[in-house]
């Protein structure tokens, strides 16, 4: 089937109430005969729908379908998101809070050269020199009554201009405190305030936040590094190696294996499936790209034979 064939196929048939009722069905039999593939089929598979994918032409089918189903999604999102009142925090007890504190102070080693080159960016150095800037002009006002009387003859400016070729030693020193072992206790504690005041955040923040020019911007970007050769070069070499990896591992196993709990199936949990119906408009929606609906389309038919 071509895509628009698709799209018009998907577009009758989930009107229909038979679909409706049966699709949490076909979702059930579609997890319970991918749960019996060997992973390597599945990694054979999704190496070649990564090759299909960066095809030419192919992404900008990908991103039609993307903009059918994002409004949708971002719509029951956020329908989700203004409902929310409690924070975090206040949907766990104390003892797990305590835990979620003592967590947040470990601290990751970042490799020192990363620290450095974000220190040495510009917007950086602007920082430390309008801080000790204003510093020294607050200080020199406290200490000095006829500062005021010659600010305006441009000594403001003089002191910028005298501080600023000490910047780069100020920024450096700034660094080895940052990688210093014996400050590490400081930003345990930073990341316990930082974490804090995460938990204690209202979801509604999420949904009054103007994301509109981000996502307006985000596709045609997407796009464009989707279709720049370099990256699909090299993304397709480090996905191949990744899977090449899995199938090393665990090729001969199958998803059942893997997620098999002690002596329980968790795709036996699948038998009492019960999808909202926002869940079931995000899966038809889905459903239109081919990828995914040529599969499904073909189980939804096996299923409705054996009926």
């Amino acid at each position: 089937m071509t895509q628009k064939e698709f799209s018009q196929y998907w577009d009758k048939r989930t009107t229909q109430e038979s679909f409706q009722k049966n699709i949490p069905l076909l979702v059930r039999a579609f997890w319970n005969t991918l749960a019996d593939y060997p992973i390597r089929d599945i990694t054979s598979f999704a190496r070649g729908q990564f090759d299909t994918y960066y095809k030419d032409g192919f992404i900008h089918e990908r991103r039609e379908n993307w903009e059918k189903v994002s409004p949708l999604i971002m719509e029951i999102f956020l329908s989700f998101i203004r409902k929310e009142e409690k924070s975090f925090r206040e949907r766990i007890s104390d003892q797990t809070w305590e835990k979620w504190k003592e967590y947040s102070k470990k601290t990751i080693d970042i490799p020192p050269e990363f620290i450095q080159n974000i220190m040495k960016q510009p917007a950086i150095k602007e920082l430390f020199t309008d801080v000790i800037h204003k510093a020294i002009i607050a200080f020199s006002k406290k200490i000095n009554p006829f500062f005021n009387a010659v600010s305006g003859l441009g000594v403001e400016k003089q002191i910028r201009d005298f501080i600023i070729p000490f910047m780069d030693n100020v920024v450096e020193i700034a660094t080895n405190f940052i990688l210093s072992q014996e400050n590490r206790n400081m930003f345990e504690d930073l990341n316990a305030v930082l974490l804090e005041n995460l938990a204690g955040l209202k979801p509604q923040i999420i949904a009054e936040v103007d994301l509109s020019q981000w996502t307006e911007e985000l596709g045609p970007l997407l796009e464009k590094t989707m279709t720049d050769e370099i990256f699909k070069a090299s993304s397709r070499e480090t996905f191949h190696s990744f899977l090449n990896s899995v199938e090393e591992a665990v090729g001969d196993k199958t998803l059942r294996d893997l997620l098999r709990n002690g002596d329980k199936d968790v795709f036996k949990d699948m038998e009492n499936l019960v999808l909202a119906k926002e869940e079931i408009q995000i899966l038809t929606a889905y459903l239109r790209n081919p990828s995914v609906g040529e599969f499904m389309l073909k189980e939804f038919m096996e299923y409705e034979k054996k009926r």
